[in-house]
């Protein structure tokens, strides 16, 4: 673990205070990623916590990452808020332990006010919720639409970065605010048209997935992390400075995080998918679909050419006799049928994958038949691909901002 990511975890504090043991805890984090649920959330839930002691134990959390007490004390503390079932003012009292003032930490809804990126007020509203909830206040301000989980990621990293003395508060805000300015900036795209600010928790980070593709080590992508916001500039333009990565690469990296974001990819596919991207230069639609559907049973050729003759793009007469005869067989050859295709240039390759995509969008149940037909119709005139198509048609939202304009 490299030194920005060292931090004292909400279950450090509450094994340390005797609070919960570790099979507890293990109960509770193989819901919370089984469910996609805090872990605070979880123990409230099972009932190994009430709201009162959650949030003791997290203002606690706080105060020990922003160095302003130590951690002995917090465990103190926590140990009465727990057995006694003191709140937390009367804990530091009983604990004759000096409070840190609120103003001093480097919260959340601090740095994002301090950015200008939320209003006291705005903050003030998500805070209640948190209260009566406790889920992470990043995730209600962007549940409510305030602000993007990127932005939000963004600033959990800064407050990291200056707990751990690798940057100063004023350099983390003005990145953050920075952050805010491109946001806007690429809103002003037609491309990025109807953009949803939701939360997207389970989405690898971009320099994660590019670790998963063993591309760069975790270690690496701390370094990054710190130049991208020491330069006010993102990841996939840090990531680009240090190394042999070409900008399409990013660009179809993002692309996959939102099939990921849209639930029609999977962790593994997608490692796979970038990796095949990164060695083959291939489109990001090209990859996942080759990695999907040409694993698929039944035959997936049957479902790939009825899609193609229904939207009007392929004839009878392009169906020539070896294609048929894939087509009548019972195990899945539309590897074959594809590669047919692209050996006779019957359809350009954007088409081709488009529709193999479509398939397995089809067979998810993602996508109905009547979408796909007009999705594929419009891809075919567009000459897009098939995600940025469902896009355009309203089949899917955007979720991640592009840096470009598309074709109409």
């Amino acid at each position: 673990m490299s030194d920005i990511q060292k931090h004292v975890r909400l279950g450090d504090l509450l094994l340390a205070a005797e609070v919960l043991t570790s099979e507890y805890i293990k109960e509770a984090l193989g819901t919370y990623e089984a469910q996609g649920l805090p872990l605070g959330k979880v123990l409230v839930i099972a009932g190994f916590l009430n709201d009162n002691q959650l949030k003791s134990a997290l203002d606690l959390q706080y105060m020990v990452n922003d160095n302003l007490l130590d951690f002995e004390k917090a465990v103190e503390v926590m140990k009465l808020c727990f057995t006694e079932k003191r709140n937390i003012a009367d804990a530091f009292v009983k604990a004759k332990i000096v409070r840190p003032e609120d103003n001093e930490t480097n919260k959340l809804g601090q740095l994002l006010i301090n950015a200008e990126i939320i209003t006291p007020d705005q903050l003030d509203e998500c805070l209640v919720t948190n209260e009566s909830t406790a889920l992470p206040l990043g995730h209600i301000i962007c549940h409510r639409g305030i602000v993007s989980q990127p932005l939000i990621n963004r600033a959990l990293a800064i407050q990291n970065l200056i707990r751990t003395g690798h940057i100063d508060r004023n350099s983390g805000i003005t990145s953050l605010h920075a952050g805010l300015a491109r946001e806007q900036q690429l809103l002003s795209l037609e491309s990025n048209r109807g953009y949803a600010k939701r939360p997207l928790k389970s989405t690898p980070k971009l320099g994660e997935l590019f670790s998963l593709c063993n591309i760069c080590t975790d270690a690496q992508i701390s370094e990054l992390l710190i130049d991208s916001i020491g330069g006010s500039t993102t990841i996939g333009s840090a990531l680009l400075a240090k190394s042999n990565l070409k900008p399409e690469m990013i660009e179809r990296a993002v692309e996959i995080q939102e099939m990921m974001d849209r639930g029609t990819l999977e962790k593994e596919q997608a490692v796979n998918a970038l990796t095949t991207v990164i060695l083959k230069g291939v489109s990001a639609v090209q990859a996942v679909a080759e990695a999907s559907a040409y694993r698929m049973v039944p035959n997936q050729a049957v479902p790939f050419i009825d899609l193609l003759k229904a939207s009007g793009i392929l004839n009878n007469e392009d169906i020539t006799v070896d294609i048929q005869e894939c087509l009548s067989v019972n195990y899945n050859q539309v590897k074959q049928v594809v590669s047919m295709m692209r050996e006779n240039n019957i359809l350009d390759d954007n088409l081709l994958f488009s529709c193999l995509r479509l398939v397995e969008l089809r067979e998810l149940n993602l996508v109905s038949y009547e979408k796909a037909i007009i999705a594929l119709e419009f891809c075919h005139r567009s000459k897009n691909d098939i995600e940025y198509t469902l896009y355009m048609t309203g089949v899917f939202d955007r979720t991640r901002l592009k840096e470009k304009e598309y074709p109409a």
